[in-house]
């Protein structure tokens, strides 16, 4: 039988040398929309000598912000880039699946398609299901290096992020074994390899994830979303990160922590809850402790993002999306509510001054 008890919160070194930061850092500066702490995250990361740089959580806020305005998800690194939208069609096809076994082969298949090559493969091992990445011959237009190396290594926790929240569970505790291209280092690989309690394999032909073949016949959970998978698959990794960074907040801080989770897409106060690990009524008495409510958080965060978007943009189905509502009118009713005017005359307001 499976446990999916959740795994131990321990104190971890999850550092992204800022030399990986800086590929990104001209995606990264349009990326920011909506978010003022990724202009702080790539300061920070700019700031640090190469081998310092910023936690694991923030180079995932990072990501989340690349996939909102760079125009495609490979971020330059494919010579066959895939568009914006890619990700939300491999992982729609898999939410229809019955099972995690069919959802991960979905997800392999569906690439695949994309990529118009068969890079990705699920093997079972034994007791052991196993997603491998097979990189050898894809056009990257990077040199083949610890940065690259790197870059695939986050791309298994995205992937582990997706099965996660396919199945609506942290099956961190599942997976089993991690296989990496890279040579063995001197000391305990850190970064994205320190996400992980499986042990490492170094020095492989593929990457690869393991878990337990058991896995496979879980459900794959159908439930409402409040905004598009893909941005649930990004905080569903934040939350397993910051949870596997020890980075809970201080009883003091929750409002802090609230905003934070704000500015990375959760609306509902039941999911922020969730995300900090408290009921909603622990949550309400907390913020009430330190003189704040939930509805005057989320209002100021969506004021600040709603604007800022708007002002890079000019589009309010692009701010629509990048805030994780369902759809432009939506955010045009939650908009005016809180700014007494709708978005298209903000923007003309904006432009006109």
């Amino acid at each position: 039988m499976i446990r999916l008890d959740p795994s131990p919160i321990l104190a971890r070194s999850m550092q992204v040398p800022a030399k990986h930061i800086a590929p990104f850092a001209g995606l990264a500066q349009r990326g920011g929309q909506g978010d003022p702490r990724i202009d702080d995250i790539l300061r920070c990361a700019r700031a640090t000598s190469p081998n310092d740089g910023v936690s694991l959580s923030d180079y995932w806020r990072l990501l989340k912000a690349l996939t909102l305005s760079a125009g495609e998800e490979t971020f330059r690194l494919s010579a066959r880039p895939l568009m914006t939208g890619s990700a939300d069609f491999v992982f729609h096809a898999a939410a229809q699946t019955g099972t995690l076994g069919e959802a991960i082969r979905e997800i392999a298949r569906a690439y695949n398609l994309l990529h118009g090559h068969e890079y990705n493969r699920v093997e079972t091992r034994g007791r052991l299901v196993v997603y491998v990445l097979d990189d050898e011959a894809f056009p990257y237009t990077h040199p083949r290096d610890d940065f690259l190396d790197f870059t695939l290594e986050s791309t298994l926790i995205f992937l582990h992020g997706a099965v996660c929240e396919l199945a609506d569970a942290d099956l961190t505790p599942c997976a089993r074994q991690i296989f990496t291209r890279r040579p063995r280092p001197a000391a305990t690989g850190g970064a994205a390899l320190a996400f992980w309690d499986a042990p490492v394999s170094y020095g492989e032909q593929v990457y690869g994830l393991a878990y337990d073949a058991e896995i496979c016949a879980l459900p794959v959970r159908r439930r409402q979303r409040h905004m598009p998978l893909h941005l649930a698959i990004h905080n569903r990794i934040l939350a397993l990160v910051e949870q596997r960074e020890g980075g809970a907040a201080p009883r003091d801080a929750v409002d802090i922590a609230v905003v934070r989770a704000l500015h990375d897409g959760l609306q509902d106060q039941a999911d922020v809850a969730a995300r900090l690990g408290l009921s909603v009524a622990t949550l309400r008495r907390r913020l009430a402790r330190s003189g704040a409510s939930f509805r005057e958080l989320r209002q100021g965060v969506l004021r600040q993002a709603a604007c800022l978007c708007l002002k890079e943009t000019g589009s309010v189905a692009d701010t629509a999306e990048a805030l994780g509502f369902s759809d432009p009118r939506s955010f045009s009713r939650a908009f005016k509510a809180l700014m007494a005017e709708t978005p298209s005359a903000f923007v003309g307001r904006v432009r006109s001054a």
